[in-house]
């Protein structure tokens, strides 16, 4: 087997300067002279009593881009970022889709779909000099893997086949009874979760307070309720909008338990 070595410009990312609706894709490539993906690894080492040597574990993520783009009035992504800087947008206002693709390898190319969260870190330059602007665009979450093709300039994104989304397993489960009243609710599904939402509420309609927290794989759901829930009381767990990384939705989903005496 021959090998080839990857040009930066088979390297490509696009930015949705439309909607996820209808989507636009432009392009990151005018008056960008290098960019870099940081994968900003979280890791945890500890050195257990056993051995002398430390042990590491990559826990998460914290993908970013720092992306520096010389002006071009005109220019889509200069005039999308700059419309970021004079608006100071923040929240969901500052947020886009970005199409990763490697053009390295063959046409479907493989591609990911990420969340971003674009800041705007400085604008200008010295005097005589042309204008630039400095940006990074925080990837957030798990992306959405798939294949990209195109056609004329423009990216179409087929996320890739996943099995459907089901709610694997539940802790307590469906119909349990005998349950104590210091539990936590454990929700499992079968791919990764990008968007949910759920609520605890007893059979008399008491709405309960709980926190709620992913595991590292954003399969695992967990629901700790802040106070102890009642004795001998029927809750209802409802599940609606859960949504995974490949933009498969489940059917809204109700648990029900009932506590101890």
């Amino acid at each position: 087997m021959s090998e080839t070595k990857i040009k930066r410009s088979q390297v490509a990312m696009f930015l949705n300067t439309g909607t996820s609706a209808s989507p636009i894709w432009s392009m990151v490539g005018k008056g960008v002279t290098g960019q870099t993906v940081s994968y900003n690894p979280q890791t945890t080492t500890e050195t257990y009593i056993h051995e002398d040597s430390a042990t590491t574990s990559v826990d998460s993520y914290q993908v970013n881009v720092s992306t520096p783009q010389t002006a071009y009035a005109g220019e889509t992504i200069f005039d999308f970022i700059d419309g970021l800087r004079q608006n100071r947008s923040i929240g969901s206002d500052a947020e886009a889709e970005v199409l990763l693709v490697y053009l390295y390898k063959d046409s479907p190319y493989p591609a990911e779909l990420n969340t971003a969260a674009i800041q705007i870190d400085d604008f200008g330059g010295d005097g005589g000099s042309n204008v630039v602007m400095n940006y990074t665009i925080n990837l957030n979450g798990d992306p959405t893997p798939g294949t990209v093709v195109i056609t004329d300039g423009a990216p179409v994104f087929t996320p890739t086949s996943a099995s459907a989304l089901a709610l694997s397993s539940s802790t307590p489960v469906d119909d349990a009874t005998s349950v104590a009243v210091n539990t936590a609710v454990a929700l499992t599904f079968n791919n990764a979760i990008k968007a949910i939402s759920v609520s605890i509420v007893s059979a008399a309609g008491v709405v309960v307070a709980f926190t709620e927290a992913f595991n590292s794989t954003k399969k695992v759901l967990t629901l700790t309720p802040t106070s102890n829930l009642s004795a001998s009381t029927t809750y209802i767990v409802t599940i609606s909008g859960a949504v995974d990384i490949y933009g498969q939705t489940l059917a809204n989903t109700a648990i029900n338990f009932t506590t101890a005496a």
